[in-house]
């Protein structure tokens, strides 16, 4: 569900209340990554809704379209950044 896209992944952590019958998923999914730009790109089910994207409980900008989830660092520079997505959805 969740793809990295260009820089290096040190850790995916994922949490997930998945209701079968209905087809919705509700997950929060931590990721440390070793960007080498100050944005970090994401793959996510364009069907998904993200309800926050943080980095040590203070929210990012982001954009998700087309199934890409681009995420601003906040100003920080190039480097490890751990990232908290929350996002939830029916997948049919």
């Amino acid at each position: 569900m969740l793809e990295l896209e260009a820089q290096d992944v040190d850790r995916v952590e994922i949490e997930a209340c998945i209701d079968p019958g209905a087809h919705r998923i509700r997950a929060t999914a931590a990721v440390s990554v070793r960007a080498g730009s100050p944005e970090v790109e994401l793959r996510l089910n364009g069907a998904l809704n993200v309800v926050s994207v943080t980095t040590g409980g203070v929210p990012l900008e982001f954009t998700h379209e087309d199934s890409v989830l681009k995420v601003r660092s906040g100003g920080m520079r190039p480097g490890p950044i751990d990232v908290t997505v929350r996002y939830e959805g029916t997948l049919e």
